[in-house]
């Protein structure tokens, strides 16, 4: 019976600590959505902070996956516009022949297949952010008339021969270098002066290494929130494979591994194994001890071992209480 009352806290506990997670998170992403305690995090929030009040339109460069969007986002959330929407054109997602009616919205019968009047993006961020993530790959037809509505603050579907007034900030991303492609005739130059009244440079997070442990952490959260799970951290061990890595993915291939660990985990702590790395050239790890699956009768024998102390059963087996319960009951 008393396992029982255990296991309820235990799962008290969780919603407890789930509910406190999202607000922490919720709150963490509406004033420093941008993560890192590096110099370079701490100069780009800087800016940030500098620049969301303003009408400045925003460029924001870096490779894939260094967080452009996040950076965008956290731009809006600390505006005056935070309470308007954030609409995003990702321009490799959509097809040339598209992308214009994307853009600009369409009238009923504009060209064929057009059944019904359709509403532009610029059109739906009336009043908020309007975030162009890679427009270096905008055609250049879409980009002479987005730097008349950029000059005008007008836009006229396709089809239609009204223009309507729009309301909007914008904030466009590359990861390529648009001085390259202006030279190249394939940016116009007179969009990119427009674009980039403000620049801001997101370094890959191989030369933000310092920012990791604290993208780890909020990886966890965000991830114990979404599995309902406990889990606290990272070992030593992990985290030093993890500041050994090339990361060529950048912060999103971070988060992509922590999210996996998290979610088919059994430890309290993640282990080099569960972050799914080879690391036995790096450290001797314990097999008999650290590892993550252990039967219900090695678990008793663990906890006689400690006259019956679950918690430091669990600490020493590397398992979350919760899990230490589970296989008890299940067997």
């Amino acid at each position: 019976m008393s396992q029982y009352y255990d296991l309820l806290s235990t799962h008290n506990k969780l919603k407890t600590h789930v509910v406190n997670l999202e607000k922490s998170i919720k709150n963490s992403d509406a004033t420093h959505g941008f993560i890192g305690m590096s110099d370079s995090a701490s100069k780009i929030r800087s800016v940030i902070e500098t620049v969301a009040d303003t009408p400045l339109s925003i460029l924001i460069e870096g490779n894939t996956g260094t967080g452009k969007e996040v950076a965008a986002m956290t731009i809006h959330s600390l505006s005056n516009r935070k309470e308007k929407p954030f609409v995003k054109l990702d321009c490799t997602t959509i097809p040339v022949n598209l992308i214009e009616s994307e853009v600009f919205g369409h009238e009923k019968g504009a060209f064929t297949g057009a059944f019904m009047r359709h509403t532009g993006r610029i059109e739906q961020a009336h009043g908020g952010t309007l975030f162009i993530d890679e427009i270096a790959n905008l055609p250049l037809s879409v980009q002479a008339k987005f730097l008349d509505f950029l000059q005008t603050h007008e836009i006229t579907r396709i089809g239609g021969n009204q223009r309507k007034k729009i309301d909007v900030r914008i904030i466009t991303a590359s990861n390529q270098p648009l001085q390259t492609l202006v030279k190249e005739k394939l940016f116009r130059e007179d969009l990119l002066y427009r674009i980039n009244q403000i620049t801001i440079s997101i370094p890959p997070l191989m030369e933000r290494s310092d920012d990791i442990p604290m993208l780890v952490k909020h990886f966890i959260d965000e991830a114990n929130i979404q599995s309902h799970k406990l889990v606290e951290g990272v070992s030593p061990e992990g985290l030093k494979f993890l500041y050994s890595q090339k990361w060529e993915g950048n912060v999103r291939e971070l988060k992509n591994i922590i999210y996996r660990a998290v979610y088919l985990t059994e430890n309290r702590i993640l282990q080099p194994d569960d972050l799914n790395l080879n690391f036995s050239h790096i450290v001797n790890i314990d097999h008999t001890k650290k590892r993550s699956r252990f039967s219900p009768e090695e678990i008793r024998a663990e906890i006689e071992k400690r006259q019956g102390n679950i918690r430091k059963t669990a600490i020493e087996l590397g398992l979350s209480r919760a899990t230490i319960y589970r296989k008890l009951i299940s067997s």
